[in-house]
């Protein structure tokens, strides 16, 4: 009898630590499957990032891009403008030693 109660407390201690084992392997699990969700999460939070620090870096590169396009667009403008008054000062001063001439012509005729 003795030894049957012995049994019976050992078995029920086996059976006591099986379920204690159970518990701690159900807990490891669920913390486990935590820690891949959040992993998970991370993992997609950081791809989101990623890929909106490469959409500003394009749109930057492309910003620049056109900033140096309207850049070197002004700076024709002011060549070619630079240019033209160059021109215009050219025919200005000819025109000015024309009328100039012309007026010492008329005088002359006065004079004679």
């Amino acid at each position: 009898r003795v030894a049957t109660q012995l049994l019976e407390r050992d078995h029920e201690q086996l059976l006591a630590e099986e379920a204690q084992l159970q518990e701690q392997i159900k807990n490891r699990d669920i913390t486990f499957q935590e820690l891949r969700d959040n992993r998970d999460e991370i993992d997609r939070e950081l791809s989101h990032v990623l890929g909106e620090g490469e959409k500003q870096k394009n749109a930057m590169e492309s910003s620049s891009r056109d900033f140096s396009r309207q850049t070197q667009s002004i700076m024709e403008d002011i060549d070619q403008s630079q240019r033209l008054v160059s021109q215009l000062a050219a025919s200005l001063k000819s025109k000015e030693e024309v009328v100039a001439d012309r007026e010492r012509q008329a005088r002359e005729l006065e004079s004679a």
